[in-house]
Parts: structure tokens; C-alpha cells; sequence
């Protein structure tokens, strides 16, 4: 996945549920995503900012994704986007 450098640029995360993210700081993203609920399509769109989180809610959420090893090394931006899906 590529690391977003710049803001005010949507870039597609995952093609499969029309996901969409871009930065809005350091610890801010903004997520959108095209879900099917009930009998219709609908834009799922949240806010992550990572400092509303606790470290011990992080790695709750980063556990279904990644080993703990592993989620030292990860970016805000990889962070986030887990947080989104799962809590979103």
C-alpha cells in the first residue's frame, strides 16, 4: 500500500469495497468505503484521529491484523485504516 504524502489526495486502499483514505496529519485520516447494508449500496465515511485512542485500544485492534512484533513497525497511516474497518 502506498503511504500518502500529500493531504488532499484520495487514494484507493482496497478496490474490493471501493476504499478510499487520505492524510489530514500526522495522526488524522479520513476514510470512505462503499458498503452493501440492508438493499442498498452506502458510503461509509469516518475520521480516525489516533490520539482519541489508547495504546491498549490500538493494539486490540492491530491483533486481528498483525502480530505484535510487527505492529511496532507499522505507519499511522497502516494503523488507521485497520482501526477504520474494524471499528467503522
Amino acid at each position: 500500500m502506498k503511504e500518502i504524502q500529500d493531504n488532499s489526495n484520495w487514494i484507493q486502499t482496497d478496490a474490493s469495497t471501493g476504499q478510499f483514505g487520505r492524510r489530514i496529519s500526522k495522526n488524522e485520516f479520513e476514510f470512505r468505503e462503499i458498503r452493501w447494508i440492508g438493499l442498498q449500496y452506502v458510503i461509509v465515511q469516518e475520521t480516525i484521529n489516533l490520539a482519541n485512542y489508547s495504546g491498549k485500544e490500538i493494539d486490540d485492534v492491530m491483533s486481528s491484523y498483525y502480530s505484535p512484533k510487527d505492529t511496532e513497525q507499522l505507519s499511522n497511516w497502516v494503523i488507521a485504516k485497520c482501526v477504520f474497518e474494524t471499528l467503522c
